[in-house]
């Protein structure tokens, strides 16, 4: 009989795991009321010794040996600023927003292109990729690009080709400085070489001159 009652009216606790009599359940659960923290809603049978922590990023509080695993998860995630939208690590939202704040108040998200001012940075952001300030030259072929297109504008741009201005040889436009900057030294040695040549021949002639005029006047009697 007694058998019988417990397996009908005993059961578990699923925080404590203590067995209770179902006939005491409101009984047991004001006792874990008792003795739940109130910021963490932890069940601790020593609530006096319990101590925890509310984490820096989401506010939620956590026992001491839960939060050290909790903050390196919780840093990483992704949370939106409240007041430009952007998409944040909750790490480096930390120092984000006090200035994003700061900056929202006063509305003064200032473009440091052409120093026009936005009320958040999400528009700032918008209009910068608009911007005509923000323009850069195209080092190859000196077309204004937006900020937006002038990586993929550049590297389409640096894989032409285009004749070398000294030996005519088509060259990747990325490395033509490189390639005419070799090859002129290259032109300027040879001329510089050919011109040496040249002098030596002459000093050469000069010299077989001179002998043959000398064996000349000899084979002739004269005198000199």
């Amino acid at each position: 009989m007694h058998e019988l009652y417990c397996a009908q009216n005993i059961k578990k606790c699923s925080i404590c795991e203590i067995n209770f009599d179902s006939n005491n359940q409101e009984e047991h659960l004001n006792y874990h009321l008792k003795n739940t923290c109130q910021n963490c809603n932890v069940f601790q049978k020593d609530l006096f010794n319990h101590k925890c922590k509310q984490c820096q990023y989401c506010s939620q509080f956590y026992s001491l040996q839960e939060l050290e695993d909790h903050l390196e998860q919780c840093k990483l995630i992704i949370t939106k600023c409240l007041f430009c939208g952007e998409a944040i690590q909750n790490k480096v939202l930390e120092l984000h927003r006090p200035y994003c704040q700061q900056q929202y108040e006063k509305g003064k998200f200032k473009c440091e292109y052409c120093k026009e001012y936005f009320n958040s940075l999400q528009n700032l952001k918008y209009h910068q990729k608009t911007c005509e300030k923000d323009q850069q030259l195209c080092p190859y072929c000196n077309l204004n690009l937006m900020p937006d297109f002038k990586e993929e504008h550049i590297k389409i741009c640096e894989s032409r080709t285009e004749p070398c201005s000294f030996c005519k040889e088509r060259i990747l436009l990325k490395n033509k400085p490189t390639h005419e900057l070799n090859c002129f030294q290259s032109k300027q040695y040879y001329a510089q070489n050919k011109i040496e040549n040249y002098q030596a021949t002459q000093i050469q002639y000069e010299q077989i001159t001179d002998e043959y005029l000398e064996e000349y006047l000899k084979l002739n009697d004269f005198d000199y």
